[in-house]
């Protein structure tokens, strides 16, 4: 699954059908790194938000306090 094909093209369809697309940038790839930026691009200009997997999980969790802070904090450390 490369950026620069699957990853924009199931963006982009998301985005088309109103859902909001987050790309966590440490989680993705392309054989070559030119295409994995051009994906990136892409996908940002049709409306996907470039992150990364820790913003995602953390925003996901809402607060960073409680058992389950703790436990996710313990992850991806």
């Amino acid at each position: 699954m490369e950026t620069h094909i699957c990853v924009y093209q199931s963006a982009r369809a998301l985005i088309e059908a109103g859902d909001q697309v987050y790309l966590p940038v440490d989680a993705l790839v392309s054989r070559r790194t030119h295409n994995y930026q051009v994906g990136l691009g892409l996908s940002e200009r049709c409306g996907a938000f470039i992150s990364s997997t820790e913003t995602v999980v953390m925003d996901l969790l809402g607060r960073a306090q409680g058992d389950d802070f703790k436990a996710i904090s313990k992850l991806i450390r």
